[in-house]
């Protein structure tokens, strides 16, 4: 094989082949080299001189080796010369590292039918820009998600604030004022005969201490378990749980929140008395839906709890005929400090209700509600049942 015959034949040609920055060989159609030039040379790393004779597919890495043979399989069968497309490959240079390079091969300009151009560009500095380029916004929305989250935080602490200010006053009002009354009564009956006259007033004032120091404590527990949950603290504690018995005691715990005429109404076709459940987590829950439906409902209404099962699943539905909520704020209802507009003005955190979807999720369950403004809400919850702990 002649060395160099078209740059030979050509002084022209080969000197602007030699000047240009894309790397340019001639292959027969055995696939050896011939007529490289100089930038080609610097591409795969190698003399001129040492790259003639040797098959261009010694230079490709495997799966570009397949790519090329496709490419020049197609080429060889042609009858009339049709430039291929410019693909994307890899070659390994004479120092054995991997080189990313766009490679087109055609025949249409040679002077010889036994002999195809090949055009190899260097894209290895592409590539590193490209790689760059796409780290940094990989950066710049890791760097947005984190003004965005500190954003968020900053909101909730707003929130919080306000809130905690607000519902931290009232038991602390209460508190303030028993004691003092509490104070003035001991006081007069020091000046008086009969010691015990104020005993009935003390003691209601002291049941008021005690009710708002346990309102402060249950601000302060919702505030513990969504730190709790966030920093995934809490799990599951399955346990067998009387689910029927547990509803009902919850029921008589909460008689003394209901208002004057309302009732709560416990329905169940359980089929079983025990379920796998963390019963702390079930009775928060119920807790939360069955309170929120008293504060939420007018006087002389019912509240419904009822304890289903179907397809391997435990059903709880709580529903009332109260306030609802207002369509616009539904879907913020389980965010942590949410409180929908209707309800500013009754006592609460906007806590339990994340909670609770927390909780359910935990225990693999799923929560759902419908609601009517000023018709009332239900919440539905399923959770899959458990066969054993």
């Amino acid at each position: 094989m002649n060395s160099y015959p078209l740059l030979q034949s050509d002084i022209s040609l080969g000197n602007f082949l030699n000047s240009i920055e894309i790397g340019i060989l001639f292959i027969d159609q055995k696939g050896k080299i011939d007529s490289p030039n100089s930038a080609c040379s610097k591409i795969l790393k190698q003399e001129k001189q040492d790259l003639i004779g040797r098959n261009f597919e010694d230079y490709l890495e495997a799966k570009s080796k397949v790519e090329f043979k496709k490419i020049w399989e197609k080429l060889l069968n042609q009858k009339e010369n049709i430039d291929s497309e410019i693909r994307d490959l890899k070659i390994i240079n004479g120092l054995g590292h991997s080189v990313p390079v766009e490679l087109n091969i055609n025949s249409s300009i040679t002077v010889s039918d036994n002999l195809y151009i090949v055009i190899i560009n260097d894209i290895s500095m592409r590539r590193k820009l490209e790689a760059e380029v796409k780290k940094q916004i990989i950066n710049n929305e890791e760097i947005e998600g984190e003004l965005q989250k500190e954003q968020e935080l900053g909101e909730l602490k707003s929130r919080f604030v306000t809130m905690a200010s607000h519902e931290f006053r009232t038991p602390l009002a209460g508190v303030l004022s028993s004691t003092n009354l509490i104070l003035r009564y001991l006081s007069s009956m020091e000046k008086e005969e009969n010691p015990l006259i104020h005993k009935d007033k003390i003691e209601n004032h002291c049941r008021k201490i005690q009710e708002s120091v346990g309102n402060l404590t249950q601000i302060l527990n919702k505030f513990l378990s969504v730190g709790k949950l966030e920093e995934g603290k809490i799990g599951c504690k399955w346990e067998k749980v009387n689910l029927h018995q547990l509803s009902k005691d919850i029921k008589e715990s909460l008689k003394n929140l209901t208002k004057p005429g309302q009732e709560i109404v416990l329905e169940t076709t359980l089929e079983n008395l025990h379920f796998i459940l963390d019963v702390n987590m079930i009775t928060n829950i119920l807790n939360n839906l069955l309170s929120n439906a008293i504060k939420y409902s007018n006087q002389d209404s019912r509240i419904h709890l009822i304890l289903s099962e179907s397809d391997m699943k435990l059903n709880i539905s709580v529903s009332d005929h109260g306030l609802g909520i207002p369509l616009d704020d539904q879907k913020n209802l389980f965010n942590r400090f949410f409180r929908a507009k209707n309800s500013t003005n009754i006592q609460g955190t906007g806590l339990g209700l994340n909670i609770v979807k927390k909780y359910v999720e935990l225990m693999d369950g799923e929560i759902s509600f419908q609601s009517e403004l000023n018709k009332g809400t239900t919440f539905n919850i399923e959770i899959p049942i458990r066969n054993e702990i």
